[in-house]
């Protein structure tokens, strides 16, 4: 018989009107079962969803948009710049990439790490509200 915390002691002695040890097979249910029950499973790895080839999802862009990607290399121009931060958005939502991969797209060596995230935040409010 062992015993458990000593604070889960102190509480089921008071609660319960036992003898100061709290031994482990007698409330072991009461103790540790605390989650809750969710009726799904959440998906949480990258495998449990259905993303896009990286190519696909570039070629759809370029067809949804009428454009090709010599466009988006030259990024001077303010087009090019909404444009990128589009691609960006479906990068990130179709094909499932992380800024780590997104990065070593030629399109986005220019931009820093740490700016693609705050990029993406607000490329989805615009994407969105179009």
């Amino acid at each position: 018989m062992r015993q458990l915390n000593g604070q889960y002691g102190l509480f089921y002695r008071g609660a319960y009107g036992g003898r100061g040890y709290v031994f482990q097979d007698r409330f072991k249910m009461r103790i540790f079962e605390r989650r809750k029950k969710s009726g799904e499973s959440l998906r949480r790895r990258k495998s449990d969803y259905i993303f896009e080839s990286v190519g696909e999802v570039i070629n759809k862009f370029e067809q949804a948009k009428g454009i090709k990607m010599d466009v988006l290399l030259d990024v001077n121009t303010v087009l090019a710049k909404r444009l990128r931060a589009e691609l960006l958005v479906w990068l990130r939502e179709r094909a499932g990439l992380r800024y780590k991969e997104i990065i070593k797209l030629p399109i986005f060596h220019s931009l820093r790490y740490s700016s693609l995230s705050q990029l993406y935040k607000r490329a989805k409010k615009v994407v969105n509200n179009d």
